[in-house]
């Protein structure tokens, strides 16, 4: 295997790692928006209603991006199994 190849094999797996790095910011995130919005229904508990509702939303957008940094973490994967002539 050409030494092209190894960097190429090794740098796929550390941006695979790096994409995945996306969850903590997604932990961190949701819980920060939930923090907020259990205190801001504590303030105001009529308009616990919508923001429930603007909170659902908020955590669903954080979570389709967790899936598609999966997803890019596993394409990377296979970018690196292919140039290091292993199966994917």
């Amino acid at each position: 295997m050409s030494t092209l190849k190894k960097i190429s094999c090794g740098l796929c797996c550390i941006s695979a790692g790096l994409a995945m790095l996306a969850y903590i910011g997604l932990g961190l995130g949701l819980g920060t928006m939930t923090a907020a919005a259990v205190e801001a229904i504590g303030r105001n508990p009529e308009a616990a209603m919508s923001v429930i509702i603007a909170l659902i939303i908020g955590v669903i957008a954080i979570l389709i991006l967790g899936v598609l940094a999966f997803i890019v973490a596993k394409k990377l994967i296979c970018v690196a199994k292919r140039s290091c002539d292993s199966d994917c």
